[in-house]
């Protein structure tokens, strides 16, 4: 009766060791990724986002990205930037009824906030189809106004036409990618 007592005792001590030496190894072996940082800016992950400090003309700035930039595959022309410096309203358009449309929402947003905030644009939201659940104006790119397009397609690009900015791809999240390239390139994070 002694022998299976100490028989459990050391079962249960080997597994107890076992848990212990685990728990030590995953804490000494997981570390947060060592070079954080781009083109001399340093980035700090915080709630699932990239978080930087950026000198802009209203002082030093915080500004968060769901991508980092050397996670992004999106090259920005020259001749996009231009046309988004230079427009003053700038028109987000884009199907309501594309797949998962909160990557589209997240894009849009976050390049709006940019243009507003950082430089002065007056941002307009627009729909290619009649959408119940956004209030938006049908429009097709035309007039004055430089527009960029969130659209659906087989292929992956981002291009400029005329005043129409078109990003295109087979996948929603992809959206989210060109607009943050945008916003990095106009903040020169991204050279």
């Amino acid at each position: 009766m002694k022998d299976n007592r100490m028989q459990k005792t050391l079962v249960s001590l080997f597994f107890v060791v076992i848990l212990i030496a685990s728990t030590a190894g995953f804490v000494v072996t997981f570390r947060q990724p060592d070079n954080t940082s781009y083109n001399g800016y340093e980035f700090e992950q915080r709630d699932g986002q990239w978080i930087t400090e950026v000198e802009t003309s209203f002082g030093t700035e915080e500004f968060s990205f769901y991508n980092h930039p050397l996670n992004l595959d999106v090259v920005v022309g020259d001749d996009i930037l231009q046309s988004i410096r230079t427009s003053p309203s700038i028109v987000l358009l884009f199907d309501p009824n594309v797949t998962d449309i909160h990557f589209v929402d997240a894009a849009r947003f976050q390049l709006k906030q940019y243009l507003v905030n950082q430089l002065g644009k007056n941002v307009e939201h627009a729909v290619t189809t009649n959408s119940t659940l956004y209030p938006f104006p049908v429009q097709q790119c035309s007039g004055e106004k430089l527009f960029i397009i969130y659209s659906s397609g087989d292929n992956r690009t981002l291009a400029k036409e005329g005043n129409c900015i078109t990003m295109t791809s087979y996948s929603s999240s992809d959206f989210l990618q060109y607009s943050e390239a945008i916003v990095y390139r106009l903040l020169g994070v991204i050279a």
